[in-house]
This record gives C-alpha cells, structure tokens and sequence, in this order.
C-alpha cells in the first residue's frame, strides 16, 4: 500500500496563525506542525477513496450480472459432454505440468492449478488443480454470494460520502486538542454562525486551509456531529 503525499500544507506564517488562534503556549512547533501536515495528508488518502463511489443500485446491478454469469457457467459446466469434460481436463493437466516444470501457478500466471508453495504446513506441494466439478462448485457458491450480497449494501446515492474526510480530520484535531490547549475542545458560535470558541476558530482556519471551498457552517456541524458521537 502506498503512504499518503508529504505535500506540504501549511507555511510557518500559517503555524504562527494557528498557535495565537487557540493560544497555545510551550509547544514543540516542529511537532506541531509535523502532526498537521500528517493529518492533512491522511485527510486527502482517506477521503480520496470515497470519492464517486457508485450506488447501491449500481453495485446491486453489477453483483447481480456476476451472479447471472457465474449461474450460467455452472449450469454449462455441470451439463457439458464427456467429450468437453476431457477437453477441459487436458488443459488443467499440462498446467500442472506447467507447474512442476516452470513454477507458474495461479494467482500470479493464468492457470487451473493454484500455487500452494506460501504454505508452510506443506512446503512440498507445489499447487492444486482445479477440475471442471470443484469449478461448477466455487462457481455455485459465487452465485449465492453475489445473489445475496445487495442485503449487505448500505443504502445511499451515487457520490461522495458527505463529510467523510472531515469527520476524520476533525477526530486527528479532537485527539491532541487536549496536548495542545487548556480549552475544551467546543464549538459555540455568535448569531452570525462564526465559531467563538478556541477549538472552533482553530478548526475552521485550519481546514479551509486544506479545502478553501468548506464553509463554516459545514465545519461547524462537524464539530458539532464529532462532539455529540464523542459525549455518547
């Protein structure tokens, strides 16, 4: 897996800027910038991932065209000639010569002999072959699997999931609010919506550094969501 982006976000001007919004006295700046840009970084590999992720009526409708292929190819397999059966068994039987000559086994090479070789408790199996009947029978159990797998789907639209990755940067800042400030970690606003508290001035200047687009309100309901979940 690859590490999220060392991109630099935040300038020293803007560390000084953070420190004398939530007053933060003796702290190891180095530190405390290295926790930001890390948090930053994580924010974007994390919130990355949920971007235009399809809908359940997409993912239902692609489970349901595997589980439609996967039924067909069994019923063909179990309702095949002697004569294909055999046909078929020629092929997996020079894959497992294959395997012994040349070492190329599933998953890494296109075979029906599987690679068992990682597996300690049998260092001298080489690998197993798939026959047409075990075929029909994975193939039977990927049917039932995708058949039934949209009961498991959350329910939502097409799109992003609101606020995932602020959510998650917001959680970073919660966690070390208590190290870097005497404040509680609160988010009062005045009549206008803009945050009055500490935590809540620091937060927003901080993110919208990240994302300039975010509004306040839609940082400080965050907060405000982060806050009830933490108290529960």
């Amino acid at each position: 897996m690859s590490t999220p982006s060392a991109k630099q976000t935040y300038s020293d001007a803007d560390i000084d800027a953070l420190c004398e919004i939530g007053e933060f006295k003796d702290l190891d700046l180095a530190k405390f910038k290295k926790d930001l840009e890390s948090f930053a970084a994580v924010y974007r590999w994390e919130n990355g991932k949920y971007q235009n992720l399809p809908s359940y009526k997409e993912t239902s409708t692609e489970l349901s065209k595997i589980a439609k292929q996967a039924a067909r190819l069994k019923e063909s397999l179990q309702n095949c000639s002697h004569e294909t059966e055999w046909a078929i068994e020629q092929g997996v039987q020079m894959d497992a010569v294959r395997i012994i000559s040349k070492r190329e086994g599933a998953p890494e090479h296109s075979s029906m002999v599987l690679s068992t070789e990682h597996l300690a408790e049998n260092p001298g199996l080489l690998g197993v072959s798939v026959t047409t009947k075990s075929l029909a029978v994975i193939l039977g159990r990927l049917e039932e699997i995708t058949t039934k797998a949209p009961d498991t789907l959350p329910k939502r639209s097409a799109g992003k999931i609101p606020d995932y990755g602020l959510r998650l940067w917001l959680a970073n800042i919660y966690e070390r609010w208590p190290i870097w400030s005497q404040s509680r970690f609160s988010r009062d606003v005045d009549s206008t919506g803009q945050p009055i508290t500490q935590a809540g001035r620091f937060c927003v200047h901080a993110f919208q550094i990240i994302e300039p687009a975010y509004s306040v309100s839609r940082i400080m309901n965050g907060m405000k969501n982060l806050i009830k979940e933490k108290r529960n």
